[in-house]
């Protein structure tokens, strides 16, 4: 339950109130454990998104082996999507298009939609904020392209920011 509520916390701006919670539910879980991967995944993309990337860096790269031992594909590939992204935020490229890379290989592979879109994102700002502007628009343009003409709307807006910062 308590990683199902992520988009809660995102979309209502409770980050901190999220990873307060994430934190007391992690104390429940032993070492290694499926459940106990995904609740750092979701962690660590609440601290990604708040900024807080000295938190949010450690909770990433220890959800992705554990998820690997556990069996959690998805959870393992969306770890490399969000340290990508954290790395993004923290301006380590090179380990942003390391992780980006690890995750394109391995969403792809499951054929998880919503996390591809969120690495158009995360790739197509690595781009933006490296000077790649051209990348930049490629890969949001992808992102646009893999949406169609789905009704979906918060990740159609960043890669239109993104895109059009590019453009600027």
């Amino acid at each position: 339950l308590a990683r199902n509520l992520r988009a809660y916390w995102e979309i209502s701006g409770l980050l901190r109130e999220g990873r307060y919670w994430l934190t007391r539910v992690l104390s429940r879980f032993g070492d290694s454990s499926p459940e106990r991967a995904w609740l750092l995944l979701t962690r660590g993309v609440l601290a990604t998104l708040q900024g807080e990337l000295a938190d949010a860096v450690p909770d990433l790269q220890a959800c992705v082996p554990m998820a690997d031992e556990q069996g959690e594909a998805l959870a393992r590939a969306l770890g490399h999507a969000y340290l990508c992204l954290a790395f993004v935020f923290s301006g380590r490229h090179a380990e942003a298009a390391a992780a980006g890379a690890t995750a394109q290989e391995q969403l792809q592979a499951l054929d998880d939609f919503p996390g591809l879109v969120s690495l158009d994102i995360h790739l197509g700002y690595l781009h933006l904020l490296t000077g790649d502007l051209e990348g930049a628009i490629e890969r949001c343009s992808r992102g646009l392209r893999r949406l169609g003409l789905s009704g979906e709307a918060w990740a159609r807006s960043y890669l239109l920011v993104i895109a059009g910062l590019a453009h600027c």
